[in-house]
């Protein structure tokens, strides 16, 4: 339908370009037809830019990215560029879309609202609850201090066009502590966690600011000795639950109640729970008809309980339905009592994790999700006559659900709902809140993304749509490197098979034919590198022999029919880079010797014999590893873990003059290691590594660097993680590695920067 809707649209301006006589024109005039042309060609192609003239093609907004259920396990190492094609390749499960730690998604079938209609909210880099604001928008309380892009810490609210609304604003929050819990009421919005401090003003787990402004209310002044989990809101006040033994100073723990203007103890409610804590409430009614408030947790009264309920005045009711261990979220609906935990049993029936009781009398009813083991639930929620459910688990009636699924309470069918999160829920996380219309869900969580699909290692994106190609690739083992040469992507790594055939660590893909080339080379250990020349295939790595012959790390094949030489450089250990330049071979690495000949780290042998060409030099070397290498304007450069060049300082980043060695300063240097270098064609590029400073400066893991002018750019963005590899397309590069944020936004592994009007 909606390519359809775009062909009619596209109809209709080609008309009105083409089928009425030429007339004078301004199309960034808003009253000019031209203009009105304009803005539809942009809308069509996603353009972003500032000009009022349509641009054509840009990288997508909402570009996917790689993702892991642990985001420390994410390693991207190969990244090539081909015909509006990221090819990826590293460590990592999914890709999904980057929408950091809440997603807004629609209550169908969980997949995101269009990003056109509502982008994503960034937030870095967890979300705890999210509540709506009557108007299609949502509060989301946190540990975050961006969103967006922009600096907003701990609490925020979204409008309904999903835009953060830039009134509202509680400075400094919770100072990064947790928020459990928000409640909106009239022109108050209460927030529970496990704070001391709120925007710098001394607030024990409890405050309420001005739903409008975010000010501070400071008449609201109740105040707990330790963390509030809950809220349910009553109609002549706010209950709350917690670990707290004191309220305002009088008594009162876990469970109690206070006023909405001022946050005073309402002290005819009572529950005298004396040990433990609470951590989910529900208001509801009892088999009279009569409202009481059902409480899970692991607390004591007389004896220890983990699901009861008491009357308006703290009476603890006959309702006990006996969990065998800690109740976390609880929710009332239609006369039956939902509980989520960590029990295996209700009462005398086996139940784990998840039941449904009897609002009269505690019997376990008969709904049963038959979680496993390794399951729990963290949060639920009721709209529409409809139970979402969030925790941790894989499946769900036998379906795949991974970690939020839905279901029709009275009819215990699932439905259609699978949001597809890429990491569990657990308790606090996870308070989802529904649009006032019932269309959207707001899930705030410890997440990077949604809606993901599996991709294991290996993959591709398109650089149009900003999501995942149908190239669904097998290989068995870690991919460590990648080089395109034309439409052929050589691929280096530790895996056996690729693609169901025989590739031991080294195998090329055509891109164009879909299929693998004849070569097959195998090698008894990883690939570290690749690179090609008009004739040959040069791969380097860990290995010592290849297709069973003597190759000490370093290797060549004939493009044509990878059949192996006599040529053989002999390099004593690992070889990590690798540069084809004229006549030579320029290699890096952890090596002392070439062919047996001194050649320390950094050297380069003869393209036609193998022998050792004692070049840069016979007798300079760096100190420690070369990871990278580049060439512009006949100076060599090279990055790593070395401090010196000989005797000459330089620090893991260094510039050879290859007309006569001599030594260049780079006017840079790092505090840790440098692992990739790119250049684009206009003579800039970027410089990637694990550092965390340049030149003293804070600069974490990439900055960009004039190669040609040896100068540091004007510009240089701010990135979280280490940087593996560079790929240069034109004048965008694409950098790649365990990125976790750029510009303050998340990024799942890799992100590109254009470097055409930057200096």
């Amino acid at each position: 339908m909606i390519i359809y809707f775009q062909t009619l649209v596209l109809f209709f301006v080609f008309c009105l370009v083409s089928c009425k006589p030429g007339e004078l024109s301004n199309p960034c005039d808003p009253d000019s037809k031209s203009y009105l042309t304009g803005t539809i060609l942009r809308f069509l192609v996603k353009d972003s830019s500032p000009s009022c003239l349509p641009g054509f093609p840009k990288v997508p907004l909402d570009l996917w990215g790689v993702h892991d259920a642990n985001p420390s396990n994410v390693e991207i190492l190969g990244l090539a560029v081909h015909d509006n094609k990221v090819y990826l390749g590293g460590t990592f499960s999914y890709f999904g879309p980057n929408t950091g730690a809440a997603a807004i998604l629609n209550t169908t079938n969980g997949q995101l609202v269009p990003y056109e209609s509502c982008p994503y909210l960034e937030i870095l880099s967890r979300a705890t609850v999210a509540i709506p604001d009557g108007e299609n928008g949502f509060y989301v309380g946190g540990i975050f201090t961006y969103a967006k892009g922009q600096n907003r810490q701990s609490l925020i609210h979204i409008k309904s066009d999903c835009q953060i609304d830039t009134n509202f604003n509680v400075g400094t929050g919770s100072n990064s502590v947790l928020i459990n819990d928000l409640a909106l009421v009239g022109e108050k919005l209460y927030i529970a966690g496990n704070f001391t401090v709120w925007n710098g003003v001394a607030k024990n787990y409890l405050a309420a600011v001005n739903r409008i402004t975010g000010e501070l209310d400071l008449n609201w002044t109740a105040s707990t000795n330790g963390p509030v989990y809950t809220f349910a809101e009553d109609t002549d006040g706010l209950f709350l639950a917690g670990a707290f033994s004191n309220l305002n100073g009088g008594g009162f723990g876990r469970l109690a109640k206070v006023t909405y203007d001022t946050g005073a103890t309402i002290t005819s409610f009572n529950a005298g729970i004396t040990a433990g804590d609470v951590r989910g409430i529900s208001l509801g009614v009892n088999g009279l008809g009569n409202k009481v408030i059902f409480a899970g947790g692991n607390f004591t009264i007389a004896s220890n309980f983990t699901a009861r309920a008491f009357d308006m005045n703290g009476n603890v009711t006959s309702w006990n339905p006996n969990p065998n261990s800690t109740v976390e979220i609880v929710v009332y609906y239609q006369n039956k009592v939902y509980l989520g935990g960590f029990f295996t049993t209700i009462g005398s029936s086996s139940r784990n994790y998840f039941a449904v009781v009897d609002n009269a009398n505690g019997i376990v009813s008969s709904e049963n999700l038959s979680l496993d083991a390794s399951s729990t639930i963290s949060h639920m929620a009721i709209q529409d006559g409809k139970l979402y459910v969030l925790g941790s688990f894989s499946t769900i009636f036998g379906q795949e659900r991974r970690n939020a699924f839905s279901i029709d309470p009275l009819t215990g069918v699932l439905t259609d709902w699978n949001p597809r999160f890429i990491s569990v829920f657990s308790f606090p996380y996870g308070r989802m809140a529904f649009s006032n219309d019932g269309s959207r869900v707001l899930v705030p969580g410890d997440f990077t993304s949604v809606n993901v699909v599996n991709r294991n290692g290996f993959g591709s994106i398109d650089l149009v749509t900003g999501k995942p190609t149908d190239f669904v690739p097998s290989v068995n083992g870690g991919i460590a490197s990648f080089h395109l040469d034309g439409d052929v992507l050589y691929v280096g790594g530790n895996f056996t098979q690729a693609f169901g055939e025989s590739r031991v660590r080294f195998f090329a893909y055509n891109l164009k034919t879909n299929r693998l080339e004849g070569m097959s080379p195998s090698f008894d250990g990883v690939v570290e590198t690749i690179k090609t020349d008009g004739s040959f295939v040069y791969a380097g790595g860990q290995f010592t022999t290849a297709n069973g012959q003597i190759r000490n790390r370093i290797a060549r094949y004939p493009k044509l029919d990878g059949t192996l030489n006599s040529w053989n450089p002999n390099v004593s250990d690992l070889v990590k880079t690798i540069l084809p330049l004229g006549d030579k071979l320029i290699i890096g690495g952890s090596f002392n010797d070439i062919g047996g000949f001194t050649a320390q780290r950094l050297g380069a042998v003869s393209i036609d014999s193998g022998s050792n060409l004692n070049y840069p030099s016979a007798t300079i070397f760096p100190n420690s590893d070369v990871n990278s290498l580049g060439v512009v304007n006949n100076l060599l450069f090279f990055g790593g873990t070395f401090t010196n060049y000989g005797v000459t300082p330089s620090s893991r980043f260094g510039a050879i003059d290859m007309s006569n060695g001599t030594y260049l300063s780079p006017n840079l240097s790092f505090d840790s290691n440098v692992n990739a270098l790119g250049v684009c064609e206009n003579g800039k590029g970027g410089i990637g590594g694990s550092f965390t400073s340049v030149n003293g400066t804070n600069q974490q893991g990439f900055v960009l660097y004039d190669f040609s002018k040896r100068e540091i750019l004007s510009f240089n963005p701010y990135s979280m993680g280490t940087i593996y590899t560079i790929f240069p397309n034109q004048n965008k590069l694409f950098f790649a590695g365990s990125l976790s944020e750029y510009q303050r936004r998340p990024k799942g592994g890799y992100s590109f920067v254009d470097l055409e009007n930057i200096n």
